[in-house]
């Protein structure tokens, strides 16, 4: 074996336990649920490991879960199978993540110095800010896909790459069926795929590309047929919560209007804009954020061009990648926090780019000098965010903060429902995995609201049908919204709302009153 590679490997693997030991560090002693879809995976694990199929435990009737891709939930059920107690087996789960992240981080440093072309002296500071940051560490702490995906994407990358200096047929159907794994983990891993079909078109022609797309395709029909098949299992207000990913969108734009993808780019903007202010360059005036962010971008469209000829996949899935981003009806954040290491990569491919200019003469001595000095200063500008956040222990505050708003009421119900109760409550994921009881959640989902608020009375129409769905004992919020929709409640539909307790922290419980309905009546689920 030759040195480099040997060494290349030794780093690799030093980098990867680092990484793991800061991310076992980090795993907080908070309950799972508190993210919301990290609760849904773990219900939808339950389901698996324990022979009911994919399907939603939490819901009244038990509905086939078609929302998320089933990828990760299968992971999940594996390790619920060996660790079948919960919820000790949370910790499991977050364990498994701090080593997917460990993996993230080797493989991201074996693609930086081998298909990015990175010296050690850089690939080892990017790979770190992607994976040992703030950003990175606050989704692995958490029961969620993206990590999952992460070290998932990195090895398809990184097979693609090479598949492409040589492609065959074998190599197209290896890559193919990594580009519909990644579909099969988070839905828009499926943004791999065009790019390496593209590619292979270009490098080897159709039948390479058709035998990719076969295979990919061989892997995901199957389970979005069987998404389409089930999609209707929900009350139709409740489709943006739990239905599939595919028909919400649809919806979502037809209702909005085609024309309006502008509007959501344009606030997605906005949002990402502010994000990366805030990640540059902390506690700085407004101005100076705004010049670290433009070098920040300068950087990145270097990158762009360098990586272009080093790691074409890697550049096209980025791009297409952050264009989806931009155009889907959902705070971006998450989103590109998923692949924090491929942003940082990018970065430093422009810096590799701008050092290496001295030779080709295109930019004066001291221009090339100021760009590397920015550069640098930008760069330190994300490690003191990252120095902040290792002091305040920021990977824990999303949980943290939904931890202590749920404790109340989540001792509300284990002191005063009945198994059999139905609930309607934010937090609905955590009173069936940590009381027992079914629920639901007192809110539609739909692409619209990311633009458009719903005034609450038509929050309050939504609210009563899914009441009367469930045949829901009690509503229980802590969220203003509800609380004014419930306030309309009475006067749009036979459902009455009694108060009963109010919960620490302001929180409002109220029985749930149905007028009688026929033993059978559509509307209401039977259980």
């Amino acid at each position: 074996m030759p040195p480099l590679l040997s060494s290349d490997r030794n780093v690799a693997l030093l980098l990867g336990v680092t990484v793991l030991a800061v991310a076992v560090a980090t795993i907080s002693p908070y309950p799972v649920g508190v993210f919301v879809d990290d609760g849904y995976y773990v219900i939808m694990a339950k389901a698996l490991a324990t022979g009911h199929g994919l399907r939603y435990l939490q819901l009244p009737g038990e509905p086939y879960a078609t929302h998320f891709p089933p990828g990760y939930a299968v992971f999940l059920s594996l390790l619920w199978r060996v660790a079948p107690t919960f919820p000790q087996n949370v910790a499991v789960f977050k364990f498994a993540n701090a080593v997917l992240l460990g993996v993230a981080t080797a493989v991201g440093y074996l693609f930086a110095v081998r298909r990015l072309r990175l010296s050690a002296g850089l690939a080892v500071p990017a790979v770190l800010v992607g994976t040992a940051s703030i950003p990175a560490l606050v989704l692995a702490g958490m029961v969620l896909s993206e990590t999952f995906f992460l070290a998932l994407l990195l090895v398809t990358l990184l097979v693609a790459e090479r598949a492409l200096d040589a492609p065959t047929l074998r190599d197209a159907v290896i890559v193919g069926g990594l580009c519909g794994i990644l579909a099969l983990v988070r839905a828009i891993g499926v943004v791999v795929l065009p790019v390496v079909a593209l590619l292979l078109w270009r490098r080897a022609g159709w039948r390479h590309a058709l035998v990719a797309v076969s295979a990919a395709l061989a892997l995901v029909v199957p389970w979005q047929s069987w998404a389409v098949a089930h999609q209707g299992d929900q009350l139709p207000d409740l489709a943006g919560s739990f239905g599939s990913y595919g028909s919400w969108l649809a919806r979502g734009y037809r209702d909005l209007g085609w024309g309006r993808l502008w509007a959501v780019a344009a606030r997605n903007a906005a949002v990402l804009r502010d994000t990366f202010r805030v990640l540059l360059a902390p506690l700085l005036p407004l101005p100076v954020k705004s010049v670290f962010l433009a070098v920040a971008l300068g950087a990145w469209v270097v990158g762009a061009w360098a990586a272009a000829r080093r790691a074409p996949v890697f550049l096209g899935t980025m791009v297409v990648y952050v264009g989806i981003v931009f155009l889907f009806p959902f705070a971006p954040n998450r989103f590109i926090w998923g692949i924090w290491l491929l942003v940082a990569l990018l970065f430093a491919v422009g810096v590799s780019a701008v050092a290496g200019w001295r030779a080709s003469g295109r930019v004066s001595m001291p221009m090339r000098r100021a760009a590397l000095v920015a550069f640098a200063v930008v760069a330190a500008g994300n490690v003191a965010y990252n120095v902040r956040g290792y002091r305040g222990s920021w990977w824990n505050s999303i949980p943290r903060a939904q931890a202590e708003r749920s404790a109340p009421l989540l001792r509300w119900v284990l002191a005063r429902t009945l198994p059999s109760d139905v609930l309607v409550s934010e937090d609905d994921n955590m009173q069936y995995l940590y009381a027992g009881r079914q629920a639901l959640p007192p809110y539609t989902f739909t692409a619209t609201e990311y633009l458009q608020i719903p005034p609450d009375s038509v929050r309050a129409e939504a609210l009563g049908r899914i009441l009367a769905y469930a045949g829901a004992s009690y509503l229980i919020t802590t969220e203003g919204p509800v609380l004014r929709a419930a306030a309309l409640l009475p006067g749009r539909s036979g459902l009455r709302l009694v108060p009963v307790d109010r919960l620490e922290g302001g929180g409002v419980v109220f029985r749930v009153e149905h007028p009688p309905v026929p033993a059978g009546a559509p509307g209401r689920v039977q259980r």
